[in-house]
């Protein structure tokens, strides 16, 4: 059996390390080998088994949680349940608020602002008052407009959001590696 632990903080990764070999003398068992990595891409470059993998914990659980969060798009017809992550991005013309999916567009009985608070945070930003993008789906961007969904879709990026914006983006590439 291979047990890896991978995170870039080295002290979380020992703790984790002490912990599992506590846990084996505890059961009076021969502890597994462990294998720590300091960053993904050590991680998916190892060949061996994997039998048990520790992520960071934070990283690991904000994204599982916006891969599985549901959110209801209310609609005059009635109310659909959608993944987050299906989500592409939000958009507001006049009163009218379209959620914005790859199969289909969803016209929300809700303003931008139920929006924001609903949308989970590390994952969606706001970069004009009149658009929500999904970092999931944004092909690329530049000082005025993100492109998403390999360009079918794309939203105003406002010159004071710019660097927030591209902060927040690097911050979730970060996290989803």
């Amino acid at each position: 059996m291979r047990i890896l632990i991978c995170d870039d903080d080295i002290l979380v990764m020992e703790q984790l390390e002490g912990y599992i070999k506590t846990f084996f003398e505890k059961i009076s068992v021969k502890c597994p080998e462990i294998v720590c990595f300091s960053d993904g891409e050590s991680l998916l470059a190892d060949k061996g088994d994997k039998d048990i993998l520790f992520l960071d914990m934070k990283d690991a659980v904000d994204l599982y949680n916006t891969i599985t969060v549901k959110v209801p798009v209310e609609t005059r017809q009635g109310i659909h349940t959608l993944s987050a992550s299906s989500v592409i991005m939000i958009e507001a013309q006049g009163r009218k608020v379209t959620v914005h999916t790859a199969l289909q567009d969803f016209e929300s009985v809700h303003n931008m602002q139920y929006w924001l608070n609903l949308l989970p945070k590390n994952c969606f930003f706001q970069t004009h008052r009149s658009y929500i993008v999904n970092f999931e789906h944004i092909s690329d961007f530049d000082h005025s407009l993100v492109h998403l969904a390999d360009h079918q879709f794309r939203a105003y990026l406002t010159k004071r959001k710019y660097s927030a914006f591209k902060d927040a983006y690097l911050l979730y590439l970060e996290s989803t590696r």
